[in-house]
């Protein structure tokens, strides 16, 4: 079985970091790791960009510049 790990993050980056270095610990690897930054002001990409090159871990790394939820709720 393959696992995919979506994060949704905005201006978490110290938070990021823990996350995958968490995944990082793991006896298994997640199939892929894709990080949805949604328009952060921190260091999110450089978080990411950091975990791509010195880790085993398959991260991707997606920019969604409109602020807030991707869908309007009722």
């Amino acid at each position: 079985m393959t696992v995919s790990v979506i994060i949704p993050t905005r201006n978490r980056a110290r938070s990021l970091a823990f996350l995958l270095a968490s995944l990082t610990k793991q006896t298994k690897f997640p199939h892929e790791v894709i990080v949805v930054d949604n328009n952060s002001t921190d260091e999110t990409k450089g978080v990411v960009a950091f975990f791509r090159k010195n880790t085993s871990l398959s991260v991707r790394y997606l920019l969604d510049k409109k602020v807030g939820y991707s869908y309007p709720y009722a």
